[in-house]
Formats: structure tokens, sequence, C-alpha cells
């Protein structure tokens, strides 16, 4: 047994039996779990359907209301690509940027079962709850599914919608660039740090 598959058993063995570690790998220097992303995908689950789920209400969003996915999915699909997302979040710090690349958003129905995936390089706070609360409203027929481009260019005032609440989120992936990427950026900043100490800075 390597060093890396006893610090992953010893880890899960402390873990509370609802959360495991499914694999380990070494990163090299410079790594870091937040800034080294490229990328973050959610997913938010809703229940769509007349009676209540007790099984699953602790990890979905009950909407009793009929919910449109075709709709949905077309609301979903001007989402995709870079735009300012400042109706949909606020940056992370003040005045930050709130231009993200919306890499998919996808709304998927198994029976009463509602599914929508949003993948970015990053999100802007409240963004994707904001997003489903959105969706939502277009799923119910409340908004038309081109609304959001004018949220997205400007024309609309104020916020997209109210946001959905927290228990159907769940943050699925992360995306990281290779470890020879992180290897060589981090050589290249630990260079120009060198360089600035050289020149007296």
């Amino acid at each position: 047994m390597d060093s890396t598959e006893a610090l992953l058993r010893a880890i899960n063995a402390v873990l509370p039996l609802d959360v495991a570690l499914k694999f380990l790998e070494e990163t090299p220097a410079g790594f870091h779990a937040r800034y080294s992303a490229e990328g973050r995908e959610y997913l938010y689950v809703i229940w769509n359907g007349p009676e209540r789920a007790p099984l699953v209400r602790r990890t979905s969003y009950a909407v009793r209301d009929a919910l449109d996915e075709v709709l949905m999915t077309r609301a979903s699909a001007h989402l995709v690509g870079i735009h300012d997302f400042a109706a949909f979040g606020r940056p992370m710090t003040v005045n930050g940027p709130t231009i993200r690349n919306m890499m998919q958003a996808g709304v998927t129905r198994v029976g009463d079962r509602i599914e929508i995936v949003l993948q970015a390089n990053a999100f802007l706070r409240h963004q994707v709850r904001r997003t489903i609360g959105f969706l939502i409203a277009v799923g119910r027929g409340n908004l038309e599914t081109d609304h959001v481009l004018a949220l997205l260019d400007g024309s609309a005032s104020g916020r997209s919608a109210w946001r959905a609440p927290a228990h159907g989120l769940t943050l699925t992936k992360v995306l990281y660039p290779s470890n020879e990427t992180i290897a060589t950026a981090a050589d290249r900043a630990g260079r120009l740090s060198g360089r600035e100490v050289e020149n007296g800075r």
C-alpha cells in the first residue's frame, strides 16, 4: 500500500458516515484548491410532482406547479457563452468583475425530477440560485424565454428573480488544469517574483 492509499483510508476512517473520499492525488507546488480551478459545475434538483416526495426533500426543491422543461431549456441556452451576469449575482469583491463564461447550461426531466446543470469558469455570489429562480419562473410561464437576453445586456433593470432555496443545490465538479500546467505556472510566478527582488521591489 503506497502512502496515498494509506492516507485515503486514514481520512475515511474518521470522516462522518455521509462523507467519503473516492481518491487522492498528489499535486505540484503552486496548487491552490480555489485559485487553480478553471471552472465549477453545479447541479440543482427540482421535484416537480403533484405530491411531495419525503425521501428527497433534503436534496431537492419541491415545486408543485407544472413546469415546462422545454421552455426552461430554451431559456438556459441563452446563458451559454461569455456574458455580463450582473443581473444574476454580485461580484465576490466590491466593484469586482461580473463577466463570466458559462460553458454549460442544461435542463433534463426524468419523470417528476428536473435536473439543471450549470458549468462556468466561475460564478458570482448567488448566481446559481438566482439563475434557477429565473428558470423556474420561465417554466411556470411567468417570464418569456428570451427575457434572459434583456437581463444579460442590461436593458432589463433589477435582479433576475428570487433565489431558489439552497437545499436543491450541489457542487458536483471542480475543473482543474493538468499538473504540468500548474507546475509551469508556479515556476513562472517564482521566476517573476525573483526578478522583482533583484530589482529592489
